[in-house]
């Protein structure tokens, strides 16, 4: 079971594949909730809904797992553990659009490449004005990953 190089890892990452975002409740126990992603090569952003109870969650602790896997379930996979933290939020309306502007890119891999379906997705713009909207940001610690069908020599006595 081989690691993903520098390079397939971003190229992994780049593709529009739903992320697993890990949070801790206050009382303990884990949550885990889907969610669109964006990567830069070293940080990973999410787009969030203000009243998310995965928001909460990390308002209280701060500590995430993110896990991405091809859509088959099994390989490669990419385990991220880090801090998120608050980058903006909707009530900053000019840094709410802005926000907008840099995940446009990627909402447009999310609808296979077509720009009149991702534009059409931003058309709640103005709405996410009036609602609370938060963008997030995960301070990477530490990741994880493999690719392959082969298991790892720690796993054999």
């Amino acid at each position: 079971m081989a690691s993903l190089s520098a390079d397939e890892l971003n190229a992994f990452l780049a593709l529009p594949l739903t992320a697993r975002l890990g949070t801790v409740t206050p009382d303990g126990y884990p949550f885990v909730t889907p969610v669109l992603y964006l990567w830069d090569g070293a940080t990973m952003y999410f787009y969030v809904r203000a009243r998310a109870e995965y928001l909460a969650n990390v308002r209280s602790n701060p500590r995430i797992g993110v896990s991405i896997t091809a859509e088959n379930g099994w390989s490669p996979r990419v385990l991220l553990l880090g801090q998120a933290s608050l980058v903006c939020s909707s009530e900053d309306q000019q840094a709410w659009r802005d926000w907008n502007a840099l995940w446009f890119p990627r909402i447009v891999a999310y609808c296979g490449g077509d720009e009149e379906k991702a534009r059409g997705m931003f058309r709640h713009t103005d709405e996410e004005l009036r609602m609370p909207m938060v963008g997030l940001k995960t301070a990477v610690e530490r990741i994880i990953s493999f690719q392959g069908d082969d298991y790892s020599p720690k796993y054999y006595r």
